[in-house]
């Protein structure tokens, strides 16, 4: 649908989604553009013309709920509220409110709350709005800067020196302080680049929350934040259980395989990765490569290396010889179905032979003969071929 208003098309599951989900009475159009979320509104024959009967009757019953602005004073967003609910958030602050006293107060009853209240205004601990709003808009400022510095001199934990005014930060997620020498040898030597704040918290614990990338690229020099960003590839590399690392000599391209795809294409270096064979051999078959790896083998230590490669690969079952053409196929994952891709030879990895008889695709009278008489051809067969 198009709407008339702005003229985005939407699809109806994201017009349905958008009234299921909305809490303000008029429903703005959902789509993200570069300076904001659009600002036009999709009508009332609209809504009712693209959404379901539940979802429209919603809409219908959200403009009778009743009206409240947010108790958040940086906010005062207007919004209609289920008063059947016992809490929700503004849509627009995600401010938890309580539907029973209209009020924010997480961990606390409405009682604690009110008696949290009179007891503050009593001591004078409510600041005016005004100023609140103030500091409010000074704090807002600071958060916003790639880091937060210190305003004050203090002692940093880690190395006990002196730290001047602006000579380290306060970190965002913990609001720990900490030198920038310190934090700099922190990143540099964490073991892995998710850097976790290097302070004592106050139960005594290492802190656990995360330095932020912001935080780390403002202090780091281009180099440092280079590192940490290959650290923070390799890392992801390791824990990828379906990964090939491209085998040219200290090329770190990589990729996450397909057990369908044979080939990985390096980004980085363009060479051309068998990932059957797990080498580089252009312009010649699987098959002419590890023939001419063993003739290599007997002066060539590398070559020797892969052939020890693959004997152990069909030692530990992760490996077979297609019983047509003898070169060695690996098995990366997916169905027991395989196809040589040297020979084309349709291949059954339950039984480590070819899956069809001498005539081919079909052809029971050979080959593993899966479910034939509805029995499996090998108690691991998953029956997916």
């Amino acid at each position: 649908m198009t709407l008339a208003e702005c003229e985005h098309r939407l699809c109806r599951t994201c017009i349905e989604s958008t009234v299921r989900n909305a809490y303000l009475p008029t429903i703005m159009c959902p789509v993200k553009q570069s300076l904001g979320r659009c600002s036009g509104t999709v009508s009332a024959l609209e809504i009712k013309q693209s959404t379901s009967k539940e979802a429209y009757n919603r809409y219908k019953a959200m403009q009778k709920w009743e009206k409240m602005n947010c108790p958040n004073k940086r906010c005062q967003a207007e919004f209609c509220i289920d008063t059947s609910m016992k809490s929700m958030q503004c849509p627009l602050c995600n401010f938890n409110i309580c539907m029973d006293c209209r009020a924010c107060h997480p961990q606390k009853t409405c009682k604690e709350y009110i008696e949290w209240f009179v007891h503050a205004l009593d001591k004078g601990q409510l600041e005016d709005p005004d100023e609140k709003e103030k500091r409010y808009r000074e704090e807002w400022n600071l958060h916003e800067r790639a880091f937060v510095p210190n305003m004050e001199e203090f002692d940093c934990i880690i190395c006990y020196a002196t730290i001047e005014p602006e000579g380290g930060l306060v970190l965002k997620n913990c609001h720990h302080k900490i030198c920038k020498e310190c934090l700099i040898n922190t990143v540099r030597n964490s073991e892995t680049a998710e850097v976790h704040c290097p302070c004592i918290a106050e139960d005594d614990k290492p802190c656990t929350m995360d330095i932020l990338d912001d935080e780390i690229r403002a202090i780091l020099s281009p180099e440092d934040y280079d590192a940490l960003l290959e650290k923070g590839v390799a890392e992801a590399e390791r824990k990828e259980a379906n990964s090939f690392h491209c085998k040219s000599l200290d090329c770190r391209g990589w990729c996450i395989y397909d057990a369908e795809v044979n080939t990985f294409d390096c980004p980085i270096c363009g060479m051309a990765n068998c990932l059957r064979c797990e080498a580089i051999h252009p312009d010649v078959t699987c098959e002419v490569y590890q023939a001419d790896l063993k003739r290599r083998a007997e002066n060539d230590q590398a070559a020797k290396a892969s052939i020890k490669f693959l004997e152990d690969q069909l030692e530990q079952g992760t490996a077979m010889r297609c019983p047509t053409c003898k070169v060695v196929v690996i098995k990366r994952g997916g169905c027991d179905y395989m196809v040589c891709a040297s020979c084309q030879t349709a291949l059954c990895w339950a039984t480590k032979g070819p899956r069809w008889g001498p005539k081919g695709a079909g052809d029971n009278s050979g080959g593993c003969r899966c479910m034939v008489n509805n029995v499996k051809c090998h108690p691991t067969c998953t029956t997916c071929h």
